[in-house]
């Protein structure tokens, strides 16, 4: 029955799966960009998200650095950043997980879905637009 099934089959390669997108790097904490990106960063907070008190405003700050610097780095890596995008492994650092779904929702970055079914996480990278709020000229397009 097997051989039966197996003669109607054939190997595709998977062309959904750019290579360059399962060598990515994980969101690192540490980075914080320099003094002078930060009002660029600023401008970025101010137009997608709403101030509230300032304690929180703050925190939301420190979240855009910090989020803007591993964009940053990827790109110079030229590798995706690896995120979860289920709000529940965000506990604790909720803003991280609104900030990047606010990010995606005003197409500054670009991702790739990871699914359930293949223990995947979404890969994510700064498109031209964001980069250039940042450091102007952009020599690396990662391919879709």
């Amino acid at each position: 029955m097997k051989a039966r099934i197996k003669q109607h089959l054939r190997v595709v390669k998977k062309q959904d799966d750019v290579p360059w997108l399962n060598d990515a790097l994980s969101l690192r904490y540490g980075l914080m960009l320099l003094d002078e990106d930060k009002p660029a960063a600023d401008e970025l907070l101010l137009e997608i998200v709403q101030p509230t008190r300032k304690r929180d405003w703050e925190e939301k700050q420190h979240t855009c650095y910090m989020v803007c610097a591993n964009l940053i780095h990827a790109r110079y890596a030229r590798k995706p950043l690896v995120v979860s995008m289920n709000r529940n492994a965000w506990a604790g650092k909720l803003f991280v997980y609104d900030f990047i779904s606010l990010l995606i929702e005003h197409k500054l970055v670009e991702r790739r879905k990871g699914t359930e079914v293949a223990k995947r996480n979404t890969r994510i990278w700064a498109n031209r637009e964001l980069l250039q709020r940042f450091r102007g000229n952009v020599d690396f397009v990662p391919e879709k």
